[in-house]
């Protein structure tokens, strides 16, 4: 009696079909156009906040994004960052196989320091990331405040 050794990696073997079979169902029910990977997944950008002598710099990682889909607002010493990231369009002639990045809008907001310059704000872009400057207001001076003592 001959032993036959058995190639489990050949095509022609079929003991992997009802596998391979079950696997390409999960990918075909994911990837479908109701399925998990086609939802839009929350997209929150990496921030770094970094302070200098005379300034602060916000850093927000914002790839594949344009100027005109982030907004920036200031209301008192609260700095919000608004936008969206967009899935891109796909063609007929194409079939998407992963998405592993993440899109869908998103909010941030951070108190800034009291001597934050509202006024002289900037702002840029460069390699995907968002360069936010916010000058320190000049020495601030202190006032002292003189105590009248109460009379009856």
């Amino acid at each position: 009696m001959a032993l036959i050794k058995r190639d489990h990696h050949r095509q022609d073997d079929n003991w992997l079909a009802p596998f391979q079979d079950e696997v390409h169902q999960m990918f075909e029910r994911f990837f479908s156009d109701d399925g998990f990977f086609t939802q839009k997944r929350s997209f929150v950008p990496a921030i770094d906040i970094k302070e200098k002598s005379k300034k602060y710099v916000v850093e927000v990682e914002v790839p594949g994004l344009e100027p005109d889909d982030i907004e920036i607002e200031m209301n008192g010493n609260l700095l919000t960052l608004k936008g969206e990231k967009r899935m891109e369009e796909t063609t007929e002639d194409e079939e998407t196989h992963r998405v592993e990045r993440k899109y869908g809008a998103f909010r941030r907001s951070f108190t800034l320091p009291d001597d934050a310059n509202m006024d002289d704000i900037k702002a840029k872009t460069r390699h995907g990331v968002l360069y936010i400057h916010i000058p320190k207001l000049k020495e601030r001076k202190v006032k002292k405040i003189k105590i009248n003592g109460l009379t009856s």
